[in-house]
């Protein structure tokens, strides 16, 4: 074996044990991930799971307690909770992930061409960023979502267009940082263009930093349309979300409070999953903590 095949394979059992040192440490972030997995599971394998229509209107059974047909019983309109709430997770989570994805994409974009060019360039993007950054988020998605729906195609590009300033700032950054060391100079030496300086040896370098802001942006995008959602702009029935779903339960709060436990439940456990894990990815992926044990 080779040095630098061993060097790669001592780094990858140094990472692994590291990871697991933490997820050990952080009882929290083990329970998110564990959480998290078998959310992604259970929402990928619903078509074949034996439960209700989670659209399916039957006034006949309102309000059913928990029976093996129906687990966790139905709610006002006799549909079946537990695949609303599964159905409800699959479009939460996959509005978190691309839009906490899609903000990353965006905000890797600007920022690498800001710190990269610098002068004039770097002013006006960072103009642009304090503009939009002097905007109150919420209210800015409220506008959007009332002028162009509330598809999950817009939620998506809204909440990804309303959050990339901040991270578009670490970008610029870590660039800032690195645009100048010897390897992106021997690089240019070599005749390697502009492109390639910033997306193949710059960017690279802030992924760190990406992983943990994309992990922490999930939860964080998923809470605000359950808050969209909470206010009838988000995800729009018959589509299940588990914001729609607090929305629908409140007025059945004193009557059935478990319509809403259940959902705000599964947004709680979600934010504190995807935080937890932005947590141990933080202290994995610090070069400072490469060297020392957690």
């Amino acid at each position: 074996m080779s040095n630098v095949s061993l060097k790669k394979s001592t780094h990858s059992r140094n990472f692994w044990r590291r990871a697991r040192l933490l997820l050990r440490r952080n009882k929290l972030a083990a329970f998110g991930l564990v959480y998290i997995l078998l959310i992604t599971i259970t929402v990928l394998i619903e078509p074949w799971l034996p439960l209700g229509s989670p659209t399916r209107i039957s006034l006949l059974d309102q309000f059913l307690p928990p029976s093996l047909e129906h687990p966790l019983g139905t709610d006002e309109n006799g549909r079946d909770v537990l695949a609303r709430l599964i159905v409800g997770g699959r479009i939460s989570l996959a509005v978190g992930v691309a839009g906490a994805v899609l903000t990353v994409l965006i905000a890797s974009t600007v920022g690498v061409i800001s710190g990269f060019f610098g002068g004039i360039v770097d002013q006006l993007f960072m103009r642009l960023v304090d503009g939009l950054m002097s905007i109150p988020t919420f209210f800015f998605l409220l506008v959007i979502v009332a002028i162009w729906g509330s598809s999950p195609t817009v939620l998506v590009l809204s909440l990804a267009l309303t959050r990339w300033m901040a991270v578009a700032r670490l970008v610029r950054s870590e660039v800032l940082r690195f645009k100048n060391q010897e390897f992106v100079t021997a690089a240019r030496s070599l005749g390697a263009s502009n492109v390639r300086l910033m997306f193949r040896h710059l960017l690279p370098q802030a992924v760190p930093s990406l992983i943990v802001a994309t992990s922490i942006n999930v939860g964080v995008v998923m809470l605000i349309e359950a808050a969209l959602s909470f206010l009838g702009l988000g995800i729009l029935p018959p589509t299940p979300s588990w914001g729609n779903m607090l929305t629908d339960s409140q007025y059945y709060i004193w009557y059935a409070p478990h319509l809403a436990v259940y959902p705000g439940l599964m947004i709680l456990f979600s934010v504190l999953a995807f935080n937890s894990i932005g947590d141990v990815l933080r202290d994995l992926l610090d070069p400072r903590m490469q060297g020392s044990e957690p």
